[in-house]
């Protein structure tokens, strides 16, 4: 059987790695800036993980919130300031973030659902920045025909993914 020729090894300080020899320091240095580098893109990966993972939470403490309202004002009761705050209080506990200045003062149901409105696009945008560079996706089924069908009008693009 033939096999392929084995390259000659001379025994020497450059081919024997504890003989501490320039090679060798010069491989250990570039084995250290590959694990440095692994390490970093690891950490990146984290942290990137953990920042979605916050915005997740954070989108359904706001949602959750929104729910709520929104079942007040289905069976038409309007809430004060007392309930806005125990609310607002419970969706800052949820999603571990200081809401911001018109979702804290805001003084009715109504405007909590709003100012919760504007607060979850916020998060959205930052999210997925590139959403805005798509169609408005709720104009695109603007009829549904006779039989229940809905006919597609508008942009036929997906949504994008919430990172």
């Amino acid at each position: 059987m033939w096999t392929y020729p084995q390259a000659a090894v001379a025994a020497g300080p450059d081919n024997d790695r504890r003989a501490g020899s320039g090679r060798a320091a010069a491989d250990d240095g570039r084995m250290a800036r590959a694990n440095r580098q692994i390490r970093m893109a690891l950490d990146q990966h984290v942290d990137r993980i953990d920042a979605r993972t916050r915005r997740r939470r954070r989108l359904r403490a706001i949602d959750r919130g929104l729910d709520r309202i929104e079942q007040l004002h289905s069976r038409d009761i309007m809430s004060g300031a007392e309930f806005c705050r125990s609310l607002v209080e419970r969706i800052a506990g949820e999603c571990g973030a200081t809401p911001p200045p018109p979702v804290r003062l805001a003084a009715t149901s109504y405007h909590l659902h709003s100012a919760l409105l504007l607060w979850q696009e916020a998060v959205l945008d930052e999210a997925v920045p590139q959403r805005r560079l798509h169609p408005d996706l709720g104009r695109e089924v603007e009829e549904v025909g006779i039989h229940g069908r809905a006919r597609r009008t508008g942009a036929t693009t997906r949504a994008p993914r919430i990172a």
